[in-house]
């Protein structure tokens, strides 16, 4: 049996990065927001003559070496026939879908720059962000 093929997608569009020109969409790709901290892989995505491969998402963690907090993204691009067959066959898990009033983790968009500007995105927890201390009231203890 022959080793299914890992694709990493690339990240096209950071939050975190200034805006800049970027392709736009083909009508083999879409643009798809991904707020996971972490990314997610999903090991069966059906290739044409049979069999699987890999996709991977990567998170908004991923090589930053910081949590980053509240409203940040990544954009990348994936092949249309991988995201359909995705969504198909994982479309009902909650990283796509609407939960707690909150946007989904993984989510199509129209414009890789939608990720800077879009009320979706600027709400986006993920439940790993930074906690403010001031904002829970801690108080340092004094040493004696």
């Amino acid at each position: 049996m022959a080793t299914p093929k890992k694709e990493k997608l690339q990240v096209v569009e950071k939050s975190t990065d200034e805006v800049k020109a970027i392709p736009q969409n083909s009508s083999t790709q879409v643009t798809v927001a991904v707020h996971l901290p972490h990314g997610i892989m999903f090991d069966d995505v059906p290739v044409k003559g049979g069999g699987t491969k890999t996709v991977i998402f990567p998170g908004i963690n991923d090589g930053e070496g910081i949590l980053l907090g509240v409203g940040q993204s990544v954009a990348v691009k994936i092949e249309k026939q991988d995201w359909e067959n995705i969504i198909r066959m994982h479309g009902k898990e909650r990283a796509f879908n609407s939960y707690n009033g909150m946007p989904p983790c993984i989510m199509l968009i129209d414009d890789p720059k939608a990720i800077h500007n879009s009320r979706d995105v600027k709400a986006q927890k993920h439940g790993l962000e930074p906690l403010d201390p001031t904002l829970l009231k801690v108080e340092e203890v004094k040493k004696k």
